[in-house]
């Protein structure tokens, strides 16, 4: 586990599509349109000091169920700003994104007495810019798929149950009643499956939801994963 100090940076994007229809040449253009989430620069690893201002600290956990590795980072919010366990809000990132991304959300819900914990999705995250460029437009098609969309899912479940677990020393820290899904494109998809979408295949519904979700936050949502038909696609119940 390492601590950092968090630095104000440049709020970070990062682009997300989810269906499979979705004609190549498009998905491409919306691709390469959009910018890559800048990094934040951090300060050599240090313990955490009384004060007052917001901290993070980033977490490597592995989900030995599915032999996954599950990064994280976690804003906390300042002393000042606490009263009593707080709220959090969970949030997953769009394609192509990180676990250091959306600082400036991270930052500004620190400031007002929010925890948040950034979910980083090994199947659809940053090391989709990595390699022959040729391949990205594969590597990013083969990223935004119904697989990759239900692992990311389970990516969210499994670090709240990491973070919530007893021996975590957030544990009685959080507001259980206050614990808030949020998203960006398709990180936004994946919020929508926490809390309640369902699709349809073969005739049956799929669901994830996770009833610790109380509530939901979804930015710049692309049509639901696999889907084609929306009057007949997700339904949120």
């Amino acid at each position: 586990m390492a601590i950092f100090d968090a630095i104000p940076s440049q709020p970070g994007t990062s682009t997300g599509a989810a269906s499979r229809g979705l004609d190549r040449r498009r998905f491409g253009a919306m691709v390469l349109a959009a910018s890559v989430g800048s990094l934040v620069q951090c300060r050599p690893a240090m313990a955490l000091p009384a004060s007052d201002e917001a901290r993070f600290l980033d977490f490597e956990w592995v989900d030995t169920t599915r032999d996954r590795v599950v990064p994280t980072r976690l804003y906390w919010p300042a002393a000042a700003t606490q009263n009593g366990p707080v709220p959090l809000i969970v949030f997953s990132h769009g394609l192509g994104g990180s676990r250091k991304g959306y600082s400036y959300l991270g930052e500004g819900w620190s400031a007002r007495g929010v925890a948040s914990l950034r979910i980083q999705h090994v199947g659809s995250d940053e090391t989709l810019w990595q390699g022959n460029p040729i391949m990205l437009l594969d590597r990013l098609g083969g990223a935004a798929d119904e697989r990759e969309a239900i692992e990311r899912t389970r990516d969210v479940s499994f670090g709240l149950d990491r973070l919530l677990q007893r021996d975590s020393p957030f544990h009685t820290a959080i507001d259980r009643k206050r614990i808030v899904a949020a998203g960006h494109s398709f990180g936004a998809n994946t919020t929508l499956i926490l809390t309640g979408a369902q699709v349809i295949r073969d005739g049956k519904p799929l669901g994830f939801r996770d009833p610790r979700f109380t509530a939901s936050i979804v930015i710049s949502a692309p049509p639901f994963y696999g889907e084609t038909d929306l009057t007949g696609g997700p339904r949120v119940g």
